[in-house]
């Protein structure tokens, strides 16, 4: 029996789309026709390393209790997610921003606003990228 080449885990930059908003073009005229597109990274092994110490799974009287899930998802959002494009935010005035992208300390305050579906919907997708497929499961062990 021969063994298995090693596979390295893609550290490209992906898009994301969320699945409500797939049928919008990212062409269109007007933003608010535009889906919102998130660009990041699958996480490395040493991230998938502190998100073990984040999620902690507590058993009692038979019962699984999961912990720290809100706390490891921000942490994706804040690590492995570099931009979020064609952001339209509405102000406390009332007023509409549309911002073509939005990086850095502006895109991780993206994280207290009603997008949490979105954020969630993301940050699973990147998790799973980093995960080894069914195949390779087998063949690890």
């Amino acid at each position: 029996m021969s063994r298995k080449a090693i596979k390295t885990i893609s550290n490209r930059e992906v898009r994301y789309i969320p699945e409500e908003q797939r049928d919008l073009v990212e062409s269109a005229e007007k933003m608010i026709d535009r889906p919102l597109v998130f660009i990041g990274k699958a996480l490395t092994n040493d991230q998938k390393w502190i998100m073990r110490d984040i999620v902690v799974v507590d058993e009692k009287d038979g019962a699984k209790k999961v912990k720290g899930l809100g706390e490891a998802v921000k942490y994706i959002w804040q690590t492995c997610v570099s931009e979020v494009l064609n952001v339209i935010q509405k102000e406390e005035d009332g007023s509409i921003t549309e911002l073509k992208s939005v990086k850095g300390a502006d895109k991780d305050a993206l994280w207290n606003t009603n997008m949490e579906a979105d954020i969630i919907e993301v940050c699973n997708h990147l998790r799973e990228l980093s995960e080894l497929d069914e195949e390779e499961v087998k063949t690890s062990v």
